[in-house]
């Protein structure tokens, strides 16, 4: 069993999709294992994602629902126990799990209680070229992410690491907020009482796609 289960919600993904999973396939730390909720695409998308490693494995859903139940479908063949969230149209640093892991151990062994690990992210825009700045230069961290501070916005890149056990003890991804789900999942989980982490180094890409949600 792997410790870091990668979930990677994917819907006609084709262009993007192999990029991603390399990007995981290239990461410094390597106790992972990569569930792709492939969301009734109807691309080669599935194809592409299976082809690029024996360590990915790919569910596919009978009809499209969304990438929160994508995302739900990839959890429940999961047996990680930390899940590190990537979208398919997004990228990864070589050290992002190396970085997160390291954080979420310490930071465990110093406190415990932790719920989610965040870092920063690169832009880049559809050409691949970078964009000036970082996505929290465009959305601050706040020093302390709390209920109230969640309520007024979503300052939490997607691509965040959280104990496995923990998000489905909230239920997972909620299918009714579509384009929100993660934000939802982190207000669950903070409402709970579990601690958000800071990794404040930016260790992901996220591509600014026209197709993106």
């Amino acid at each position: 069993m792997a410790r870091v289960s990668v979930i990677v919600p994917v819907f006609n993904a084709a262009p993007t999709i192999v990029e991603t999973l390399r990007s995981v396939v290239d990461q410094t730390y390597d106790d992972w294992e990569v569930i792709v909720g492939d969301d009734g695409s109807s691309d080669d998308s599935a194809d592409l994602a299976q082809a690029v490693s024996p360590r990915i494995a790919v569910v596919t859903a009978a009809v499209n629902q969304g990438p929160a139940a994508a995302r739900n479908l990839a959890i429940g063949h999961a047996s990680g126990e930390l899940f590190a969230f990537l979208d398919a149209d997004d990228l990864w640093l070589p050290q992002y799990l190396e970085s997160q892991v390291r954080a979420f151990d310490v930071e465990q062994q110093r406190r415990g209680n932790v719920g989610v690990v965040a870092c920063d992210a690169y832009l880049e825009d559809a050409a691949g070229r970078r964009i000036e700045g970082t996505y929290r230069d465009r959305v601050p961290f706040p020093r302390h992410v709390t209920i109230e501070r969640l309520l007024e916005g979503n300052p939490i890149f997607v691509s965040a690491l959280t104990p496995s056990q923990i998000v489905r003890d909230v239920g997972g991804f909620d299918p009714r907020t579509y384009g929100s789900e993660d934000h939802d999942l982190w207000l669950k989980i903070v409402e709970r009482g579990f601690r958000v982490v800071d990794n404040p180094v930016a260790l992901a890409v996220y591509r600014l796609l026209g197709s993106s949600v």
